[in-house]
């Protein structure tokens, strides 16, 4: 007998993961599992996760940090894609809540202007800010197990890309709605226990009720024209992943 799909949720860092697991688990209960380590931990390969999920026969879906494409057999893949903008707010915002973040320090130190000039100097090699959902994505993480730095190349955007459109559906985090909508379209013939009502947890208080275009006005002015100008071209791969992810999701 053929052995039943799982969802797999590659839960990218401040990508509205918190919301997702809570409603795979919601819907599948002891039957949704995790795979988690501590930061800087290594990357779980799709082999180490086709594994994994060989070795847990009850898990209908499985969340983790670590998981890396490409998916393994039997997988049906969750990834969102953030603005990349609005990411780097919300990063810097739960680095200074959450004291065991490895950032946490930099990000008490000061404001988020201090925390962008930290990222893209003195934490670059390290920094979430940058590129980062193409580096999660693709080959670049990977790569980081031989570098040790957080670094994407155009080649790694292409990667990306490609796995949004092979997969044939994704989430946008500033549409989770529609999104958590799509994705149960797509995948409940396939789990029919599957329920994504769009509920947003662990949300920040950096104003995500309001329109897209208030919120990275706000940042904007928040960083001034050129710290924010620079930012924007240190995360130009993210913002055409993000806008890929966007077309995906609208189905273009």
């Amino acid at each position: 007998m053929t052995a039943p799909p799982v969802l797999i949720h590659y839960h990218i860092y401040k990508n509205a993961g918190t919301s997702m697991d809570a409603m795979l688990q919601a819907s599948f209960g002891a039957g949704w599992g995790t795979i988690e380590a501590g930061p800087g931990s290594t990357i779980l390969t799709a082999e180490g996760l086709a594994a994994a999920i060989e070795a847990h026969p009850e898990w209908r879906a499985v969340s983790s940090h670590q998981a890396r494409p490409p998916v393994p057999p039997r997988g049906l893949a969750v990834i969102f894609i953030r603005h990349p903008i609005l990411r780097a707010r919300s990063v810097f915002t739960y680095a200074r809540r959450d004291s065991t973040q490895p950032d946490h320090a930099v990000a008490m130190a000061g404001g988020f202007a201090d925390y962008v000039h930290w990222a893209m100097t003195d934490g670059r090699a390290i920094s979430p800010i940058l590129d980062y959902q193409t580096f999660h994505l693709s080959s670049a993480s990977r790569r980081w197990r031989q570098t040790g730095a957080i670094t994407s190349t155009p080649e790694d955007l292409a990667e990306a890309e490609a796995l949004l459109r092979n997969i044939g559906v994704c989430g946008v985090v500033e549409e989770f709605e529609a999104s958590c909508a799509r994705i149960e379209a797509a995948y409940r013939p396939h789990l029919p226990e599957l329920s994504l009502p769009g509920a947003h947890e662990n949300r920040s208080d950096d104003g995500e009720a309001m329109p897209l275009a208030q919120r990275l006005a706000r940042v904007a002015d928040e960083l001034g024209p050129e710290m924010h100008a620079r930012l924007v071209a240190m995360n130009a791969l993210d913002l055409r992943l993000y806008e890929t992810a966007r077309q995906v999701l609208h189905g273009r």
